[in-house]
């Protein structure tokens, strides 16, 4: 299995059949996104190492290392970065209030 590293702050094995955004939310990682179809460019992040596999084309302008997680995967282990903070997501249901 893939490991997914974001910014050495976590790390978790990929489930591999999902996109980068859902194994992101797998893991109750609170990141920006939107469309979930790569017109909005909120999921962008930067791939820091390792390869991704694009699932669709993206139609929001992205650097070199650029990818969106809504329309990528990883294939093998990877680091990403992101401009925006990646906070682990605490609902309410998590919190059992």
């Amino acid at each position: 299995m893939a490991k997914i590293h974001i910014e050495d702050k976590h790390c978790f094995e990929a489930q591999g059949d999902i996109s980068l955004l859902e194994e992101l939310e797998a893991q109750n990682l609170d990141v920006n996104y939107s469309c979930r179809s790569g017109f909005c460019g909120a999921c962008k992040a930067t791939v820091v190492k390792g390869d991704v596999e694009h699932l669709e084309s993206s139609m929001c302008k992205l650097a070199k290392d650029e990818i969106l997680t809504c329309c990528s995967k990883a294939m093998g282990d990877i680091e990403l970065s992101f401009k925006e903070k990646v906070n682990i997501f605490q609902s309410a249901y998590a919190l059992n209030i």
